[in-house]
C-alpha cells in the first residue's frame, strides 16, 4: 500500500484516477490516494513523468497517516515539483547520506501535501469512515495473520461492537 505522486515533466496524456478521467499536461502533479485504482493512458501521445511511491510503513513510522485522508488528485505546484526533482536527483546521485537526505525531503513533501492538498470530504464522510475502518481491519489482519483472529478481537482492538465490524467489513 503506497501513496503515489506523479510529476509530468513534458507531454500530455489521460490518467484514470478512481472514478475520474484527468487530462494531464506538463507541470501537473497527480496524487493517487491510498486504494485508488488508477492507470496512465498515454494512447499515441508521449509523456515523460517521474513517480514517487511512499510506503505505508515509512509514513506510519513518522506519523503521517495518509490513508486516513484524501488528497486533491491533480494540481500544479512549483515548490512540490522542485521537491520531487530534488528527491530524484538525490536518489540518482547516491552520495554520502543520500538515504537520510531523501527521507527528510520526503517528510517535507508530505508536510506540504497535508497542509495544502487534503480534501474535505464531508459529503462522503460515512463512506470514508467505513473505508478507513476497513483499511484498519485489513492492516490488523495482515499484522496478526499468524494468530487466530476473531471479529471480537478486532472489535475490541478498535473499540467497536462486533456487530458494527461485521456490517462495515462485509
Amino acid at each position: 500500500d503506497t501513496l503515489e505522486i506523479l510529476y509530468f515533466l513534458e507531454g500530455d496524456c489521460c490518467i484514470i484516477n478512481g472514478n475520474d478521467e484527468l487530462q494531464v499536461e506538463t507541470g501537473d502533479i497527480i496524487v493517487f490516494n491510498s486504494g485508488d485504482i488508477h492507470c496512465v493512458n498515454r494512447g499515441k501521445k508521449v509523456a515523460k513523468y517521474i513517480i514517487l511511491q511512499i510506503s505505508y510503513s515509512f509514513c506510519e513510522s513518522v506519523g503521517f497517516r495518509y490513508w486516513e485522508y484524501t488528497f486533491k488528485k491533480q494540481f500544479c505546484d512549483k515548490k512540490i515539483a522542485d521537491m520531487l526533482i530534488d528527491i530524484l536527483e538525490d536518489n540518482n546521485a547516491e552520495n554520502d547520506f543520500f538515504i537520510e537526505s531523501i527521507k527528510v525531503k520526503v517528510l517535507n513533501l508530505l508536510l506540504d501535501l497535508f497542509k495544502n492538498y487534503t480534501v474535505d470530504n464531508q459529503q462522503n464522510s460515512t463512506y470514508n469512515s467505513k473505508l478507513r475502518l476497513t483499511k484498519k481491519i485489513i492492516k490488523y489482519i495482515q499484522t496478526n495473520i499468524s494468530e487466530p483472529i476473531t471479529i471480537k478481537d478486532i472489535a475490541n482492538y478498535y473499540g467497536y461492537t462486533r456487530f458494527h465490524i461485521s456490517r462495515v467489513f462485509k
